[in-house]
């Protein structure tokens, strides 16, 4: 089954204020906060590796993870086989970039959608697009125009006019918009709120 972790980070300490939060994460992760020039991205970043370790932590390191963090919130799948997620807060939308990079039925849809849903469209999409790169590891050198996400009758993601064999869960949280792509098709329900 399909895991979802959830966190706020607005409470942490920035890591260059307090080191000490950074005990117990590896030095990888601390290197890259280190190298974070803005406080908030940093905290981000802490948030990241701290509710990684509590995933790991609960449920063992033999597990596929992916994280993905936007706002106050960061956000951990985990799976027995290839997961991505994606959290978005949900902001005026940049059609400037679905049309740029998104297929021409993805950037259509967005223009025919009226103005006051037209921003959590777009970010529905994004995470959509964003997890399902993310589960196949290939980042966004893949390309979002590659594959189509028709959200017509549930969600369908298509490569090449084929129906691509993934399974996708979308999470509430007000203000943002957070997608699961997952090989397997069995998702908790709900996310599990930690506090970090």
């Amino acid at each position: 089954m399909v895991c979802v972790f959830i966190s706020n980070i607005s409470n942490l300490p920035d890591p260059l204020d307090n080191p000490k939060a950074l005990d117990g994460l590896p030095d990888e992760r601390k290197e890259k906060i280190k190298r974070i020039k803005i406080a908030h991205g940093r905290k981000q970043s802490l948030g990241a590796g701290l509710l990684l370790k509590h995933v790991q932590t609960t449920l063992g390191e033999g597990l596929c993870y992916n994280l993905s963090h936007s706002g106050e919130y960061v956000i951990c799948a985990a799976s027995n086989f290839s997961v991505g997620c994606d959290i978005e807060k949900i902001k005026e939308a940049p059609l400037n970039v679905a049309k740029r990079y998104f297929c021409e039925n993805e950037a259509s849809f967005l223009e025919k959608m009226p103005e006051a849903d037209r921003n959590e469209a777009f970010f529905r999409l994004w995470t959509i697009k964003e997890s399902y790169v993310k589960m196949l590891k290939k980042g966004l050198a893949m390309g979002l125009d590659s594959f189509e996400v028709n959200l017509d009758e549930g969600i369908l993601i298509k490569k090449n006019n084929e129906d691509v064999n993934c399974h996708i869960k979308e999470y509430n949280l007000e203000g943002y918009k957070i997608s699961v792509c997952a090989e397997e098709e069995f998702f908790a329900d709900e996310m599990d709120i930690i506090e970090l």
